[in-house]
């Protein structure tokens, strides 16, 4: 069947959706010059979206100040008119993520071009629409979850700790056509993963975390969690007992990026708190 060889040529035999190998990621890294062929790619995609950019110096600026570089990390050509890509995409923001934030994306293509293009067109539908969020005073197309910040004198609120939730990406193989008791939506990772995140949580930084959990044919689970880059493995246990909860539909994964930060203002009433 061709599907159950697009997940396993996409996941690379359990390889981590975030990246080749769990690492620190570096300032210099996040400031690295991006790819030329691949920052044009992005550009036409962006102008086609009607956002207005430039391009200099291995960097693409978005209207909105986010800066991005992408680097191709792989290329395997896995047989005729069949490839699997990767790029490291970074960007950074002078106010909300001035030491950059860093992901990775993986794609599949019948040429090289085709591949990396996908990934590009993965990252703008998944993680673009969630930085792009988190970069405006009020968050306006991801869902929220808010968490008021104590302020320095009883009863004070000093600010607020947000969760933006975006879209999620979810394959199976054989859809069971059962509904399952409360079905995959953006709050579903969140909800199992709050009680392992009381450092990020507690930071005041802003922070990306890439959600990824899959099951193979005969029912293998993994999961790839990671925040900037590096690894969450105190999310592993919550992550690996939801998934097994899933119906039975072969291979299957799960999907989603959200941002962390810290604002000012309530998404809910775009209020400053000092004004309550």
């Amino acid at each position: 069947m061709r599907l159950p060889r697009f997940i396993q040529a996409l996941l690379g035999k359990q390889r981590s959706e975030s990246g080749p190998a769990s690492q620190h990621i570096s300032q210099s890294v996040c400031h690295q010059a991006g790819d030329p062929l691949l920052l044009e790619m992005l550009r036409t995609a962006l102008t086609a979206q009607g956002d207005s950019v430039t391009l200099a110096d291995g960097f693409l600026t978005a209207s909105n100040q986010v800066s991005v570089s992408m680097l191709a990390k792989e290329s395997v050509a896995l047989g005729a008119d069949r490839y699997r890509t990767a790029i490291r995409v970074t960007v950074s923001h002078p106010q909300w993520f001035p030491d950059g934030l860093t992901e990775y994306q993986h794609a599949l293509g019948k040429t090289e071009a085709d591949a990396f293009a996908a990934c590009i067109q993965q990252w703008l539908a998944q993680d673009w629409i969630v930085i792009a969020d988190a970069v405006r005073e009020t968050p306006g197309d991801c869902a929220v979850i808010e968490l008021p910040v104590s302020g320095s004198t009883e009863g004070q609120i000093a600010g607020y700790r947000q969760i933006l939730l975006g879209p999620v990406a979810h394959l199976v193989q054989k859809p069971s056509g059962k509904k399952e008791a409360h079905p995959f939506c953006p709050c579903c990772f969140m909800t199992e993963a709050m009680d392992h995140l009381h450092k990020e949580l507690q930071s005041q930084t802003t922070i990306e975390i890439r959600f990824f959990v899959s099951r193979d044919q005969s029912g293998k689970l993994a999961v790839d969690c990671r925040a900037n880059g590096e690894n969450l493995d105190a999310l592993v246990p919550a992550l690996t007992t939801y998934a097994e909860g899933w119906p039975q539909q072969g291979l299957e994964f799960r999907k989603q990026f959200v941002v962390i930060r810290t604002s000012a203002l309530s998404s809910k009433t775009a209020e400053h708190p000092a004004a309550k």
